[in-house]
């Protein structure tokens, strides 16, 4: 975002707030020229609504659910999703656990979970509610999510795990490690983002990678088209995910 905006004059003003006034005070008196509002939820119907009553040019770097008029810059993480399970179905697994990231506020935590509802119904494979938990996006979050994922299925273990975030894939690292498993011979795993950190842990992590920089650059093209009056260029952007192939998966061992 900064590397657009101040190659064009303007500098970024950053801050977290769930306040409405925030809005329309930084915005009345002049301080600020538009916003890009970044991970928005349900839980901030209240800054979106400040948003739009305050007539500030604003754009947001997610889909939001059922604000299908916004303005924003996303990947597909619906397809991201589809394209993680069918790498995992490919190599032979049937039995995948799936970890969710967040409460399910986010519009692409909704659309990693369909991709893999939807996959394991392509292949015919039968959906297990005891493979499915939520954590919070961090590694504590992640590491108490596939605990409990490990200790609901001991009879019948999962042979690969897709994470919707790196950050937890991380943490459920740990904790397979813990409990005495192998990364992949096991268990495999695969993340979604593609963070810095993915390519140097052990084993380096499979993941879905999603083009964030890119991300920024264009939500703030979009705002300074917005601020410039360049009607014709302001359209919702969805970019494209990649698979990433490393170290923590495998075929399934017959």
């Amino acid at each position: 975002i900064t590397s657009v905006l101040n190659k064009v004059g303007y500098f970024t003003l950053f801050c977290y707030t769930n306040k409405e006034d925030y809005i329309y005070n930084v915005y009345n008196q002049g301080r600020v020229d538009g916003f890009i509002a970044v991970s928005l939820t349900r839980h901030n119907s209240n800054i979106l609504k400040a948003l739009k009553s305050s007539g500030a040019p604003f754009v947001s770097t997610v889909r939001v659910p059922d604000e299908d008029g916004l303005i924003y810059v996303d990947v597909d993480n619906y397809v991201g999703s589809t394209t993680a399970m069918e790498y995992l179905i490919s190599l032979g697994h049937r039995r995948i656990g799936f970890i969710r990231n967040g409460s399910g506020l986010l519009r692409s935590g909704q659309d990693r979970y369909k991709g893999y509802v939807d996959s394991l119904a392509r292949h015919g494979i039968e959906y297990d509610e005891d493979l499915v938990k939520t954590a919070e996006t961090s590694m504590k979050g992640g590491y108490n999510a596939i605990k409990e994922m490990l200790l609901t299925n001991k009879e019948k273990m999962p042979t690969a795990v897709f994470i919707g975030a790196d950050m937890i894939a991380i943490g459920a690292m740990h904790a397979i490690k813990d409990a005495g498993l192998k990364i992949p011979d096991e268990i495999s795993l695969v993340g979604f983002d593609d963070i810095p950190q993915a390519e140097y842990i052990d084993p380096a992590l499979t993941t879905v990678r999603q083009p964030s920089y890119e991300k920024g650059k264009k939500a703030a093209r979009l705002l300074i088209d917005k601020l410039e009056g360049k009607k014709k260029s302001i359209k919702s952007v969805l970019l494209e995910t990649k698979l990433i192939v490393r170290d923590s998966t495998k075929a399934i061992s017959s």
